[in-house]
């Protein structure tokens, strides 16, 4: 009987708080929102919490059809009308229906990541109500795109995620019989729908071009013998992001150099990436990376020199974006590989072995203007240099490097100046040892600038 007297509380409920269309005046999100405050705390605020607890006790996520839910539940933004405004201006927001007797508790627009916009009438509902006041308004965001602005199945579907002891098989039964009706119309692509990608997060325009100058910081030793004398390097990268299903990116980019030296300027390494992103949640993006540089140099070029070898490197990027702050965690590994060379009648094989690399990037950012930097520790196995009878290697080295960062950002454009330089090492080792132009460089640092258009 009291489960009797429940569900027909909770129809009576959702028939008076969903009763009306769901968009807002003219549809402007724009002209509509400056009408609302932001909602951050309150009983609106901590229901939701609730809401999305309860839709994730279900595994909601699991049923087809819902997959959207609870980031929309758990991510829009939540706006109360603002103190003052008439009963006119109200009606022209969508508060009241036609007749004035019939009250509104909320609005959104049916489609991803639309605000929720709270009326004064919604401060009289309970905690039960507003729970289920979110989940109705978050499957007119997140349903398929041929019945999400339908009231009945909205509110159906509320029903049979809030109704005593339901379970997740219950709601999918409930979900399949109108989510069947797209996939029989042929529309199937339509059912997938899209993950929550955080405002901040990499994956908004992650694709970039951009053009880099590096100037090195060289010792005489370095000058002479082991870098060919190189003094500088211009960058030309392209990263396209042209892969992978909603929001499971995959990218590839080719960065190709130029080298200078005191006397010319010949073509540098030719480098080939791939990254992938992983995992998005809770404003946070893992990606996993791959990246080969080729060396391109002639043996001519390469003459008493260590930069000839080429790099395969492998890691994982964590990185998060938040309103006036971003972190980023790199794990990299480079594998081992050889190098040869002739002077005079010996051939000598130079042996870099394996960099395990760990980089943590940090900024603080206003408006268009970010200040940050980057400490980094590299270990590098066993150098070995081997020919005829001679034979030395260094053992396993450190290098510990950092360097500032400095950007504007307008739009899609950004102006960047930043460097690398060593802080501490193993026995004075500098970059040329662990033989990487491209990604690490010569001697003992650089100072970059960097133009980019992202897109």
């Amino acid at each position: 009987m009291k489960k009797l007297v429940w569900l027909l509380t909770l129809n009576l409920i959702l028939n008076n708080v969903f009763a009306g269309p769901v968009r807002v005046g003219n549809g402007d999100d724009g002209d509509d929102l400056q009408s609302f405050t932001l909602l951050t705390e309150g009983p609106i605020v901590e229901s939701r919490r609730k809401a999305v607890e309860l839709l994730k006790s279900y595994n909601i996520q699991k049923i087809e059809g819902l997959g959207a839910l609870i980031p929309e539940v758990e991510n829009t933004k939540l706006y109360m009308t603002k103190k003052g405004l008439s009963p006119k201006r109200l009606a022209e927001l969508g508060a009241f229906t036609n007749d004035a007797t019939g009250l509104v508790y909320a609005r959104t627009m049916p489609e991803a990541y639309a605000a929720t916009r709270f009326f004064p009438a919604s401060k009289n509902l309970n905690e039960s109500q507003l729970i289920a006041l979110h989940i109705h308004e978050g499957l007119h965001r997140s349903l398929p795109y041929n019945i999400r602005e339908d009231e009945q199945i909205c509110s159906t579907i509320t029903q049979a995620i809030l109704a005593p002891e339901t379970s997740r098989d219950k709601i999918s039964k409930t979900v399949a019989k109108y989510v069947k009706k797209e996939n029989n119309s042929g529309a199937v692509a339509q059912t997938k729908t899209k993950l929550y990608v955080p405002e901040k997060s990499r994956l908004h325009r992650p694709s970039r071009l951009g053009l880099e100058y590096r100037r090195y910081q060289q010792d005489e030793e370095s000058k002479d013998v082991k870098s060919v004398g190189i003094n500088s390097m211009y960058v030309l990268s392209s990263h396209l992001y042209p892969f992978g299903q909603n929001e499971n990116a995959m990218g590839l980019g080719v960065d190709v150099s130029i080298v200078q030296t005191e006397n010319e300027n010949f073509m540098g390494p030719l480098s080939l990436s791939a990254r992938y992103r992983l995992y998005t949640r809770r404003d946070f993006d893992i990606e996993g990376f791959a990246q080969l540089n080729m060396n391109s140099l002639s043996d001519d070029e390469l003459k008493n020199s260590l930069m000839g070898r080429d790099t395969t490197k492998i890691g994982i990027t964590l990185a998060t974006r938040k309103d006036l702050f971003f972190i980023e965690n790199d794990f990299s590994y480079t594998l081992e590989s050889q190098v040869e060379e002739t002077i005079g009648n010996v051939d000598y094989t130079y042996t870099f072995g394996s960099i395990m690399g760990v980089n943590l990037r940090a900024g603080a950012h206003y408006k268009g203007f970010m200040l940050g930097g980057f400490a980094e520790i590299l270990l590098s196995d066993n150098f070995i240099i081997e020919g005829g009878d001679f034979q030395e290697d260094t053992g396993r080295t450190r290098i510990v490097s950092w360097g500032p960062h400095l950007e504007y950002r307008k739009n899609q454009y950004s102006l960047v100046v930043k460097g690398r330089f060593i802080l501490d090492s193993t026995d004075d080792t500098s970059y040329d040892y662990l033989s990487d132009l491209m990604g690490y460089g010569v001697g003992q640092g650089s100072l970059q600038t960097q133009f980019n258009v992202y897109y």
